[in-house]
């Protein structure tokens, strides 16, 4: 037992010492150094003001409306803002008014973009060029 440890000890001793020190030379390289400022200089800053000024549940509503493209149905979005009203805090009667308010905005919104659609395109249009440019 004690030779097969020896051979063990020799064989396997140099190639740990090897990646030993192959480990020390990538960990002391600017490459993680780099990275090291990558996310305390900036991506901490950022999540921090993220997670700071944007409130979820706004977040989730803004995305189920946009990502439907206008096709859902605007008593999902109604549902949507009432659940996210309960989920902040709110009680039935906040929910309902919310979700009322919603469906309300999303059923008339649909009803001029049928009746005009040109004007409801540019209007968007200019909605979005004024957003893109803050």
């Amino acid at each position: 037992m004690s030779f097969v440890s020896n051979v063990v000890d020799k064989v396997v001793s140099p190639v740990l010492d090897v990646v030993s020190d192959v480990g020390q030379v990538v960990m002391d390289s600017p490459v993680f150094d780099t990275m090291d400022f990558v996310r305390d200089e900036i991506a901490a800053p950022v999540f921090d003001v993220v997670q700071d000024n944007i409130d979820i549940y706004d977040a989730i509503n803004i995305g189920i409306t946009v990502a439907s493209g206008g096709t859902i149905p605007p008593w999902v979005i109604g549902v949507s803002s009432g659940a996210a009203t309960i989920a902040r805090g709110g009680d039935l009667s906040d929910a309902i008014k919310a979700g009322a308010i919603s469906y309300a905005g999303s059923t008339i919104g649909r009803a001029v973009d049928v009746v005009m659609p040109d004007m409801t395109n540019a209007l968007t249009a200019q909605v979005l060029t004024r957003l893109l440019a803050i």
